[in-house]
């Protein structure tokens, strides 16, 4: 989005345009930022050690081939800054800001600053519709088996397809009866429920997200909580349990299942 926001001063910008972030309270390691200070849409001064400043230069910029006259410029100075040539379009007037308006950006020059990127990047992943189940149990996981995936050739439908064969397995298992089996599907039906998260995570941060995947990925969770079902109920049938129990359970898990079918048809 930044990038969009610069590319769409491209046709009027005649030196450079330089992407500022005015929130300085949010910027990791402020010491070592490039500073600035703007006024009325114009870089006035730009440096790491300039007082007064009132913004952060993000590291991103649209350049015209001014910026190259200006850094023979000041390299003829003794100036050999990125920061110098832009201060010399500066004192000319040719260099603008546009600020980011809260979107996320990080300078990584350390293994510090690295893990610190990282955080942020995992941390745009979650929903503020996460439940408490989902923020501190389920969430913390799927963003382990994330942050592991992206630097693999696996695909966020990859991930979809693994899940609904869990699913599936976990119904399965649920059809057997038994309390072991009961116990198997249980615990694999919540372990669908943290890989459920991991796809879409995936999809935000290589940039993967499309409708036909948001499709396969609603398509697969009601396949499953479907067979799911199904498999339960077959289960508690064959387990033998007394009546009132099997009406008690199946009333209960049917409930349950059929308000959440209903929660994501409301937002489908």
């Amino acid at each position: 989005k930044i990038v969009a926001a610069l590319q769409g001063k491209a046709e009027s910008v005649r030196g450079v345009e330089l992407a500022v972030d005015r929130d300085l309270s949010g910027v990791f390691d402020l010491d070592d930022a490039t500073k600035v200070q703007a006024e009325s849409g114009r870089i006035k001064d730009i440096g790491k050690a300039i007082s007064g400043f009132n913004a952060v230069d993000t590291g991103v910029f649209l350049a015209s081939p001014a910026l190259f006259g200006a850094l023979r410029e000041a390299c003829r100075e003794g100036k050999t800054a990125l920061a110098d040539g832009v201060q010399k379009l500066a004192d000319q007037g040719l260099a603008g800001v546009t600020e980011i308006d809260g979107l996320m950006w990080h300078d990584v020059d350390t293994a510090r600053d690295a893990r610190e990127a990282e955080r942020k990047l995992l941390a745009t992943v979650r929903k503020p519709s996460d439940g408490i189940i989902a923020r501190y149990l389920n969430r913390p996981v799927s963003t382990t088996f994330s942050r592991w995936l992206v630097t693999t050739a696996v695909t966020p439908s990859q991930v979809t397809f693994v899940n609904l064969v869990l699913g599936l397995v976990s119904a399965g298992l649920a059809a057997v009866g038994g309390y072991l089996a009961f116990l198997a599907a249980g615990v694999l039906f919540h372990v669908t429920s943290v890989v459920d998260g991991t796809d879409g995570e995936v999809a935000k941060l290589t940039f993967r997200t499309s409708a036909s995947g948001e499709w396969f990925d609603t398509i697969s969770d009601n396949i499953t909580y479907l067979a799911f079902l199904l498999g339960l109920i077959v289960g508690v049938q064959r387990s033998g349990l007394p009546g009132h129990v099997r009406q008690s359970a199946l009333l209960s898990d049917a409930t349950e299942e059929v308000g959440e079918l209903s929660r994501r048809a409301l937002r489908l």
